[in-house]
């Protein structure tokens, strides 16, 4: 039982800093613009640490083509999905099992879109244990996103929704996307939900 949760955890993770990845801001802040671009572009990977209500997740996301890719591990499980065909691939490596739900508009999947997002202001804060500066963004459900910048990096994001705030910590962030991480594993039991 605590299996399945765990599991759980680790699809409701993925599936919430996918949103969040896909609900950054238009480039008004001098210094997040480059950044944005990157994610625009549709084309990128990002390698991260997200923190979620204490609990916390490493995740690789893979954008490009219309296709979205990520592995996350948190609590021990790991589970990788793949958008792509119009459908979302949900791999679980170690039962050797696909989940395939279809009807998922995947033509512009990785593809951020800006375009309700509005610049707030920039500021200073904590994030990850360091001072830096931010550029904050805000959309019209309330939601703010603030982009820590570390000298000329992107530190990473925070999501803040009412009292629940998402610090997606980026270790890397590149256009450089392997071929490999949207094929779907042949000889998985597969599953159509």
């Amino acid at each position: 039982m605590k299996t399945k949760n765990n599991f759980r955890s680790v699809i409701l993770i993925t599936v919430f800093m996918t949103a969040i990845v896909f609900n950054a801001a238009a480039a008004d802040g001098e210094r997040t613009a480059s950044y944005f671009r990157i994610f625009e572009s549709g084309t990128y990977y990002m390698k991260a640490k997200v923190v979620v209500g204490g609990i916390e997740a490493s995740s690789d996301i893979y954008a490009r083509d219309g296709m979205f890719a990520s592995t996350t591990t948190t609590l021990g499980i790991t589970a990788r999905m793949i958008q792509r065909d119009n459908r979302t691939y949900t791999v679980m490596d170690a039962l050797r099992m696909v989940m395939v739900m279809p009807g998922t508009d995947t033509t512009e999947m990785g593809v951020v879109e800006t375009d309700q997002m509005r610049f707030a202001g920039s500021g200073t804060g904590s994030f990850d244990g360091r001072n830096l500066q931010y550029d904050e963004y805000s959309n019209p459900d309330g939601a703010r996103v603030q982009y820590f910048i570390d000298g000329n990096s992107l530190a990473g994001i925070r999501t803040i929704i009412g009292e629940l705030s998402v610090d997606i910590v980026i270790t890397e962030l590149s256009q450089n996307v392997p071929n490999d991480v949207f094929e779907i594993p042949s000889g998985y039991r597969v599953q159509q939900m």
